[in-house]
């Protein structure tokens, strides 16, 4: 019985959806990765793929409030904490390099 209980407890689905994932690569080489995440039932951890990013931020688009954001080497996380339009979005100086090389 025990066992039973512990695996539903880990049947748990995500709360969220990617209403849009829009990457640019500027004039400059730049490369600017946005992504809209609608947050349907916080907390909820949002796990961004990323390349070598330079600067980056994560806010909800209806009150402007940023939320932190790690970069683990590979992805961008942030845990969305309130319902709503989640905009995560993030500069890569380092892929001008190597469209150039």
């Amino acid at each position: 019985m025990i066992i039973i209980m512990a695996l539903i407890s880990f049947n748990i689905s995500k709360s969220f959806t990617y209403v849009e994932n829009n990457i640019y690569v500027d004039n400059a080489g730049d490369l600017i990765s946005v992504s809209i995440v609608n947050i349907t039932s916080p907390p909820e951890v949002i796990v961004i793929p990323a390349y070598q990013p330079s600067a980056y931020i994560a806010y909800y688009v209806n009150n402007y409030q940023t939320m932190p954001v790690d970069f683990n080497g590979t992805d961008l996380i942030v845990l969305a904490n309130e319902t709503g339009l989640l905009n995560v979005t993030y500069l890569s100086l380092a892929y001008r390099k190597t469209l150039y090389q």
